[in-house]
């Protein structure tokens, strides 16, 4: 809406703001918005410590959830990310055995931590 397109689907999330045609008052604007919306105090520099709108998006969930939650869902997110990076390899890959290993370490230290009183 900052900078007038008529939905999201016309900006790249993880195209940089200064990319996009974002300037000082662009950015303000936006920073006012999200923060009229989401009622946190958010700093005039927050396009910029925070370049991209998925880079904005994970702080601001950050910001307003518990920091279990958050943790939690950034951690969905990874592994959302490996399943599909996971898809697109041959599953006759060299490093299969590498990646496998490394994918039974992880859940077992996830049943070690969830299993513990």
């Amino acid at each position: 809406m900052v900078l007038g397109h008529p939905d999201a689907t016309m900006v790249d999330p993880h195209r940089g703001f200064v990319d996009l045609g974002f300037d000082s008052v662009a950015a303000v604007k936006l920073r006012n918005q999200l923060a009229g919306a989401t009622r946190l105090d958010l700093p005039a520099s927050l396009t910029f410590d925070h370049p991209t709108a998925v880079d904005l998006a994970r702080h601001l969930r950050a910001e307003m959830l518990p920091d279990d939650a958050a943790a939690a869902i950034l951690v969905l997110e990874e592994l959302n990310k490996l399943d599909d990076s996971i898809l697109v390899l041959d599953p006759a890959s060299a490093a299969r055995v590498r990646i496998s290993t490394l994918l039974e370490d992880l859940a077992a230290k996830w049943v070690e931590r969830t299993d513990r009183p």
